[in-house]
Parts: structure tokens; sequence; C-alpha cells
């Protein structure tokens, strides 16, 4: 994952360059190296409300 964030977050061609914000849930994915590797690269991390909510992704009948 750090490689991936590294990408992300590069300086000629990542996909977040110039992006101020990344939303994501707190899956144990986003950890703190993870969170540090798209914080020096200017980019902020906004975590989802809700830390456990199972319906959040499902379609309720």
């Amino acid at each position: 994952m750090a490689q991936i964030a590294r990408n992300l977050t590069g300086y000629a061609d990542g996909f977040l360059k110039g992006k101020r914000y990344l939303i994501v849930d707190r899956d144990a994915l986003f950890a703190a190296p993870l969170q540090a590797i798209l914080r020096s690269g200017g980019t902020q991390i906004a975590r989802t409300r809700a830390p456990r909510t199972p319906w959040s992704v499902a379609v309720r009948p």
C-alpha cells in the first residue's frame, strides 16, 4: 500500500496532485503509514463519520 500511496501523490503525474482532501472509510487498509505518506504529499485525510455501520454500503429491502 505504501507504493500505491507514493504513486498517488507523485510530483509529476500523481492522481492526487493538486487535490486537497481524500475521503476514506475506517478500514485498516488506511493505517498510519499510508496516511503519513498521503499527508507528506499535501493531502489531508477525511475519515467517514460512522465507524461501524453495517448498512452503510448495503441496500435495504
